[in-house]
């Protein structure tokens, strides 16, 4: 009997980040992850982006592997993400 062997590419280097950032980015690992104060989940590639502050209403974020500025909303649920342009 042979074991399946799963492999978990979530540390694996996020394709289109220059190499200096690249400590920033990582795959999101599931579709359930919680954000924290210091990171959002882009919306249209699904990669988390860790911040070197904490998050703020209006704050501005730029996501290299698709080339979109996103922006931070405060709603009553808690902080929302959403693709400036």
């Amino acid at each position: 009997m042979s074991a399946l062997v799963m492999f978990d590419d979530s540390d694996a280097p996020v394709l289109g980040v220059p190499e200096k950032e690249r400590h920033r980015y990582r795959k999101q690992r599931c579709p359930d992850e919680e954000e924290t104060a210091a990171t959002v989940v882009c919306p249209c590639c699904r990669v988390v982006i860790t911040l070197e502050e904490p998050k703020y209403d209006g704050m501005r974020v730029f996501c290299h592997p698709c080339n979109n500025w996103l922006v931070i909303r405060k709603t009553a649920e808690g902080f929302r993400t959403e693709v400036a342009y």
